[in-house]
């Protein structure tokens, strides 16, 4: 009979001798401490923003699976992931299920690892999570590339059925062009997106990053939709530089015509304590101190981070949304500053400090200031 180990060093793992079978129960959880919000709707507060469990493992060393829970967060209670899988060799696997539609990097990377308290404003013109079948590959000997190919169904998870008989397709393939990914010389790795099908109807919901949204419709009258995300990662020792462009394209079927929302972000980050960004599979990884705290120091890893980026909708897709709406807050674009500071204790703790300075283009019938600021005190564990 085979043994079981068990560590509870960072989430609860259990695998039996050979490491066939193995089981992973972990969950993070964001708290979020905001004393200056100049919103007028808003005001300074405390916010759970997150608490999420979730369980994954192997079987045989062929199956894995997942399921990612949100017990509390800003959208509420829900299954996020739910999906089995099946390993086609070392480098190759497909699974089934719901899950993050590929995108982005940042996007898809653990919110616990972003090196600001959010994401940039783009992030709200990404699919999330929805259900379907996705192929899968990394070059697990070099780590030199990473694609993924996927189908689904195009409604998200908020669905309540299937009522989009055409799916959609997305394609992501990543890697690292230049560089080796244990070295802290310079590195490089682009990132590109495709994904687009048929619709009916669609929804969006244009965010800032201190969570206003200017731009909302639950009910857009929509037959086609294409996005494209790029994206250009690279680091050199405690550098690293992040920029994303993404665009979503609608096709509107009581119109014949097509409205767009793009935007874009640029990050720049340095570590005061000498570590290194790491990017593998297709994803951010977490920051190790090279010394943890251990209450008697200011060990663990500093990081200083400024990021700029930009969002807009084209005069057909705001039109349209105005013809829902009525325009009572609507911004045609919103541009945002953030500067922030990450205090690294350890791998599965984090506080950051972050300023952002938002600056919106109203309509003139819009309800929304031209400018807001917030300052967002954002504390990370996580047990995985």
């Amino acid at each position: 009979m085979d043994s079981v180990n068990i560590n509870i060093d960072s989430g609860l793992r259990v695998s039996n001798s050979t490491g066939e079978d193995t089981l992973l129960l972990g969950g993070y959880l964001l708290y979020d401490l905001i004393p200056i919000d100049d919103n007028a709707t808003r005001h300074p507060r405390t916010d759970l923003f997150n608490a999420w469990l979730f369980l994954v493992g192997t079987v045989d060393r062929v199956f894995f699976y997942k399921i990612q829970y949100s017990l509390d967060d800003s959208s509420g209670s829900k299954l996020r992931d739910g999906y089995l899988g099946i390993k086609l060799g070392p480098e190759h696997k497909v699974r089934f299920g719901q899950f993050d539609v590929s995108t982005y990097a940042e996007h898809l990377s653990a919110l616990t690892y972003t090196p600001l308290a959010g994401r940039a404003m783009v992030d709200s013109l990404t699919p999330g999570r929805d259900v379907g079948v996705q192929l899968l590959g990394d070059d697990s000997s070099s780590g030199r590339y990473h694609y993924a190919l996927g189908v689904f169904n195009g409604n998200g998870i908020d669905s309540n059925g299937e009522d989009n008989g055409q799916k959609d397709i997305a394609l992501r393939v990543t890697g690292r062009l230049i560089g080796e990914s244990d070295s802290s010389g310079f590195r490089f790795y682009p990132d590109l997106t495709v994904s687009s099908g048929k619709q009916n109807g669609d929804q969006i919901n244009l965010r800032s990053e201190s969570g206003t949204s200017f731009l909302m419709a639950g009910n857009l009258p929509v037959d086609e939709r294409t996005r494209t995300a790029v994206g250009i990662y690279s680091s050199f020792g405690s550098w690293s530089m992040r920029a994303n462009y993404l665009d979503t394209r609608y096709g509107f079927k009581t119109s014949n015509q097509s409205g767009e929302a793009s935007g874009y972000s640029v990050l720049l980050s340095y570590y005061l304590t000498g570590e290194t960004d790491l990017y593998r599979g297709g994803l951010f990884q977490k920051t190790k101190p090279r010394t943890a705290y251990n209450g008697g120091n200011w060990g663990g890893a500093w990081q200083v981070v400024f990021r700029f980026s930009f969002l807009e909708a084209s005069n057909t897709l705001r039109d349209e949304v105005s013809k829902l709406t009525g325009s009572i807050l609507m911004a045609s674009s919103a541009e945002a500053m953030s500067v922030g500071v990450n205090w690294i204790p350890t791998g599965n703790s984090r506080i950051n400090l972050s300023w952002i300075d938002t600056r919106y283009q109203p309509t003139p019938q819009s309800a929304l200031k031209n400018a807001e600021s917030v300052l967002l005190l954002r504390m990370t564990l996580q047990f995985f």
